[in-house]
């Protein structure tokens, strides 16, 4: 479902691009997203995608041996902190 994430496998100037993401940024992005729609349901709606981006590529990293246990406890917390936040500023 999110065929992009397969370009993150590959490594770009700074070394793996699966590492190489801002999560702040993304997660800023999903809370940006849902705060364009006046409709909850299609707020979260739109999130999906990017949520679902940034879970398979923390995962990716993390089965490749690119994060710690903490690093990924900490990208995942960002990403639902996001989740939790855009959802409140749809209602």
């Amino acid at each position: 479902r999110a065929p992009e994430v397969i370009q993150l496998y590959a490594d770009g100037p700074n070394g793996p691009k699966l590492c190489d993401v801002d999560t702040e940024a993304a997660a800023r992005s999903l809370v940006a997203s849902a705060a364009r729609h006046t409709d909850p349901q299609r707020a979260c709606r739109q999130n999906r995608p990017l949520r679902r981006r940034e879970l398979a590529r923390i995962a990716s990293a993390d089965l490749l041996g690119m994060l710690d246990v903490t690093g990924v406890c900490k990208q995942l917390t960002l990403v639902w902190v996001a989740v939790l936040e855009a959802a409140l500023e749809a209602v």
